[in-house]
């Protein structure tokens, strides 16, 4: 069921994607490139931090959560709203750009991330004591 989840959230952004006019995008790539860069480095790590504030992870996992996730569907899907009423503005062409930054800046760095952070490396466990023998 897990990947069809991704097939159809694969296929909803394909079909979205459809609604943008790359020759449109070019104007707004300055303001999505610093709404990216906010959302990416200090929106994000701060919801995360403040969400798992009372769980046991080491700062190194929460930094690490912050920067992988499910993103892309859910901003795509409500810029559309504001399409759809007729609000004057280009919140999809940014919302896209916005996305397409996230995902690829992001997906391309995980193990990058996981191995700056040193993140999902097994530990090795303490050598046991050998068994006391009876005298």
């Amino acid at each position: 069921m897990d990947g069809m989840a991704w097939l159809a959230q694969l296929a909803m952004l394909l079909i979205l994607g459809l609604l943008v006019t790359p020759s449109q995008l070019i104007g707004d790539i300055p303001e999505a490139l610093l709404i990216s860069a906010i959302l990416i480095f200090v929106a994000r790590p701060a919801a995360e931090f403040i969400s798992l504030a009372f769980e046991e992870f080491s700062w190194r996992e929460k930094l690490f959560m912050s920067w992988v996730g499910l993103r892309g569907a859910i901003p795509i899907y409500l810029a559309i709203i504001p399409v759809l009423l007729g609000v004057p503005g280009n919140f999809f062409n940014i919302a896209f750009l916005v996305v397409l930054v996230s995902l690829v800046l992001q997906s391309t760095t995980v193990g990058l991330v996981g191995r700056l952070l040193k993140v999902g490396e097994a530990e090795t466990p303490e050598p046991a004591a050998p068994p006391a023998t009876p005298a």
